[in-house]
């Protein structure tokens, strides 16, 4: 006979596999350009670039010695 067991334990398996299972919602999505797009215009208002190029301080940073 046919148990549900089965079908439930599969559900999981085939969500994960779905081409949006690990996209954010579509609104945050929305959200998180329009909030770059409005930290572009702020950086450049102020005249710094985009990106910084020391974005962390590379005294912190635990690097592995040089050969």
């Amino acid at each position: 006979p046919w148990t549900p067991g089965p079908f439930w334990g599969e559900c999981p398996g085939l969500g994960a596999t779905h081409p949006d299972a690990g996209a954010p919602p579509r609104r945050l999505q929305q959200w998180a350009r329009r909030e770059a797009e409005r930290q572009i215009r702020a950086r450049e208002a102020q005249g710094l670039p985009l990106v910084t190029p020391q974005y962390y301080d590379p005294a912190r940073l635990p690097l592995p010695p040089t050969i």
